[in-house]
């Protein structure tokens, strides 16, 4: 009943309606109507845009949960080596530490190896020389028993020829006792004798056989002796003191070959000898000294390219001296050896180079030219 009323009241209503307003009303209702299936049309277009959307996005969300899984299982790989490598994140840098070490180690060994190897050079070389020196020892000990053999068949003066050092010398061993040896520059009439031959002349005018000579040292271009010069016991050229100078006369220290009033011999550095020079009756100075106290002079150099024809004089006893001079150019440390160890020489004296002569018959020698200063000379 109730209803039936209500839809009374409704119809009496809407009949006092004016007919114009029913009619806009039911126009504005179909437009609304219109707007809202258009909006319900429009609502649907957008969602199934975003169902799309989110199927795309639930797409791309398993391709980043499988990125995710691939990651995560690189990250436990990377867990697995670091605890393999004993769970020490510093493991890899200690790895290069250590192999550091073992590349210095490895270098030191290198170098251990290489001084290993030269000590082994040096030693094999060692050895090389000992063995030369035991060779020449033996020759030593071979040659000074043919001096004693020859000192008893010649109680005078004896030559040896020594073949060493791939030369050949010849050597005259002079008993001063039994010899008469002396120094020549100048003739009575004041004459530089220069040659052996003209020596030789003059000691025959007195019945007296010249029997060996040699340049007594070195001297200037007027073939005057360089140095001290005395001769029969007068001063003639004074002892030069000097240390600095051009040529072998000035390798310091240079020395005297000297015999005084007993007919001793003496070869000593210049300084030494101005103690001794009054006593002295035959003296002729030159340089370098090749022994002083039996050591080598300390300028010459073993398998030195300074080679020359080289003589000089060594003394074995206070009475006995040699003389030796080199057919083939030698160097002065080889030149010296010879009288250390072939002679026994502690002290020995060079007295020229390249210009030596030797007049020594006994050995075939017949050196009678030359254009010297002082001439040392022996005769009979």
């Amino acid at each position: 009943m109730k209803k039936i009323l209500c839809l009374l009241s409704a119809l009496w209503i809407l009949s006092c309606i004016p007919r114009k307003e029913v009619e806009y009303m039911r126009s504005e209702y179909s437009d609304t109507l219109s707007r809202v299936r258009e909006a319900l049309w429009s609502e649907q277009e957008d969602n199934d845009l975003l169902q799309k959307a989110a199927m795309r996005f639930r797409e791309q969300n398993r391709e980043y949960e499988a990125l995710i899984s691939m990651y995560q299982d690189s990250l436990g790989s990377l867990r697995e080596v670091l605890l393999a490598l004993g769970q020490d994140t510093l493991a890899p840098y200690r790895l290069w530490q250590e192999n550091q070490v073992l590349n210095q180690s490895l270098s030191q060994k290198n170098e251990q190896v290489k001084k290993l190897s030269k000590d082994r050079d040096y030693f094999k070389s060692l050895e090389n020389r000992q063995i030369r020196e035991i060779e020449t020892l033996k020759d030593s000990l071979r040659v000074l028993n043919s001096m004693v053999q020859s000192s008893y068949a010649s109680p005078f003066n004896y030559t040896k020829e020594l073949r060493v050092f791939q030369n050949v010398f010849d050597c005259y061993i002079v008993n001063l006792k039994k010899s008469q040896l002396q120094l020549f520059w100048k003739n009575p009439g004041g004459q530089t004798y220069r040659t052996f031959k003209r020596v030789q002349h003059d000691l025959s005018k007195d019945n007296k056989t010249l029997i060996f000579a040699t340049n007594a040292g070195m001297f200037t271009n007027k073939n005057a002796p360089q140095g001290l010069y005395i001769e029969n016991g007068r001063l003639l050229r004074p002892l030069i003191l000097e240390k600095k100078g051009y040529g072998n006369f000035y390798m310091q220290p240079n020395g005297v070959f000297s015999i005084d009033h007993t007919g001793r011999a003496r070869v000593q550095v210049t300084d030494a000898f101005h103690k001794m020079a009054d006593s002295v009756v035959y003296a002729t100075q030159s340089g370098p000294m090749l022994l002083t106290g039996g050591k080598i002079h300390d300028y010459f150099t073993p398998g030195s390219q300074n080679r020359y024809i080289r003589s000089g004089v060594g003394v074995i006893g206070p009475h006995q001296i040699v003389f030796i001079i080199s057919r083939k150019p030698v160097n002065f440390y080889d030149f010296a050896r010879l009288f250390r160890d072939y002679f026994q020489c502690k002290n020995a004296l060079y007295l020229d180079g390249a210009i030596s002569k030797m007049f020594l018959p006994e050995m075939g020698r017949y050196d009678l030219g030359g254009d010297f200063g002082p001439i040392i000379g022996i005769y009979k």
